[in-house]
C-alpha cells in the first residue's frame, strides 16, 4: 500500500480484505519517500499506527530507495518482501476488477515481461493507475500465491476533483487540505498529523550534489549513467533555475515523466549511487504488529529487525539519513528509526 495520507478508500480496501479472509493481514508500505518521488505527508510512525487500527496485523517498511521507483520495480521489491513473509494470498486494488483482463493485457502487450524498454508504454493508456501497478504485481508474484482484487470505488488514483461521496483520492486530499469537508474523507486525528514540506529548502543541497556527481563521475541511481543529470544541469545553467517546480517542468518530456525527474532529484539529494543499490532483501524492518503477528513471525522462524541502527547495510543507512532529514523539515522530534515497533 501507499497511504499518502490514509483515507476512507484505504479503510474500505482493508475492510474488504478482512471480510473476505480472516487471517494474518500483512501490509508493506512506502514510508518517508513515496512512489511519486516526494516526501510523504505523514511520518512512518503515524502510518503504522493507523494501519494497526484498521485491521492490519503486521506492517513492514518498503525502504525509500525501493519505493522511489517506477511501478514495475516498486511492485517487484514489495513482492520480494511479502514472499519472504510466506504470504499465501495477495490483494491489491483494481479499477477493472477483472483478473483475466489483466493477464490478457500482459500476454498481448508484454509476453516477455520486458519492462526495461517500455515495450507497451503507449498501451498503458488503456489502464488506470491501480491496474497498471497490478500488472506489475502479477508479473512478479510466484504462481502458488492466490491473487485477489478489490475494486476501487468512487474515484481514481489521481483524481483532483471533488465528488459527492465520503471517499476522495489522496491526490485530492493533498491538494485541498483547506477543504472544510476534509474530516469526511479521513480520520480526524490524521488531519492534524499531516505535514507539508517545501522541498525547495533542499535545492542548494541538490546543486552541490549534482555538481559533485558530474565532476567525479558518481552515477546516481536511475539517472541512466548520469545522462539525465547532465540534461538537468544544462537546463539549470541555461535558465538560471533556483527551484524544483520550474526545474521539473522544463526537464520532463514524453520519455521522462515528472515523477521520474522527481525520483532522480531525490536520489541526487541523498547521493544514492547506482552501483551500491542492489535488489536483494537484506533485512525486513517491522514498523508495527499485533500479538498474533508476533506469534506468526516466531512460528515461521522469519527473521525481522525492529531498528535500522547498527545495521551495516547501504539501503538501511540511506533510510536513516532520509528519515533524519524528513524530521528536520517537518520539525518533528520523533525517532523515525523505531527502536521498538508499535505493538497493538
Amino acid at each position: 500500500m501507499e497511504i499518502n495520507p490514509p483515507h476512507n478508500g484505504h479503510s474500505y480496501f482493508l475492510n474488504q480484505i478482512k471480510k473476505d479472509k480472516d487471517d494474518i493481514l500483512i501490509v508493506i508500505t512506502s514510508t518517508t519517500i513515496v512512489q511519486r518521488g516526494e516526501f510523504s505527508v505523514l511520518n512512518k510512525k503515524d502510518k503504522a499506527s493507523w494501519l494497526l487500527d484498521h485491521n492490519v496485523d503486521l506492517v513492514i517498511e518498503l525502504p525509500s530507495i525501493y519505493a522511489n521507483q517506477g511501478g514495475y520495480y516498486f511492485a517487484k521489491m514489495a513482492i520480494k518482501y511479502l514472499e519472504k513473509l510466506n504470504i499465501t494470498d495477495l490483494y491489491f486494488g483494481s479499477e477493472s476488477n477483472d483478473l483475466d483482463y489483466l493477464y490478457q493485457f500482459i500476454d498481448e502487450y508484454n509476453p516477455n515481461h520486458d519492462f526495461k524498454n517500455g515495450i507497451y508504454k503507449s498501451s498503458l493508456a488503456n489502464l488506470k493507475s491501480n491496474d497498471i501497478l497490478g500488472i506489475s504485481y502479477l508479473q512478479n508474484i510466484s504462481s502458488d500465491v492466490n491473487i485477489h482484487l478489490v475494486k476501487r470505488i468512487k474515484n481514481n488514483y489521481n483524481d483532483n476533483a471533488t465528488n459527492t461521496s465520503n471517499i476522495q483520492s489522496a491526490t485530492y486530499i493533498r491538494n485541498h487540505l483547506d477543504d472544510p469537508k476534509l474530516h469526511d474523507y479521513l480520520d480526524e486525528d490524521i488531519i492534524g498529523k499531516i505535514k507539508t514540506i517545501n522541498l525547495n529548502t533542499l535545492f542548494p543541497t541538490f546543486l552541490i550534489n549534482l555538481n559533485y556527481c558530474l565532476a567525479n563521475n558518481v552515477n546516481i541511481f536511475l539517472s541512466e549513467n548520469n545522462e539525465l543529470l547532465k540534461k538537468i544541469n544544462k537546463i539549470i545553467t541555461t535558465n538560471n533555475i533556483n527551484n524544483f517546480e520550474e526545474l521539473i517542468a522544463l526537464s520532463s518530456d514524453k520519455n521522462n515523466t515528472k515523477s521520474k525527474i522527481k525520483r532522480i532529484i531525490i536520489n541526487t539529494i541523498f547521493l544514492v549511487e547506482q552501483d551500491k543499490v542492489n535488489l536483494d532483501i537484506n533485512y525486513i524492518h517491522v514498523l508495527g504488529l499485533t500479538n498474533k503477528a508476533s506469534k506468526y513471525i516466531k512460528d515461521n522462524d522469519i527473521k525481522v529487525i525492529s531498528s535500522l541502527k547498527n545495521n551495516n547495510d547501504y539501503i538501511a543507512n540511506k533510510e536513516i539519513l532520509i528519515s533524519n532529514i524528513y524530521n528536520q523539515l517537518t520539525n518533528q522530534s520523533i525517532n523515525d528509526d523505531f527502536t521498538k515497533p508499535i505493538i497493538k
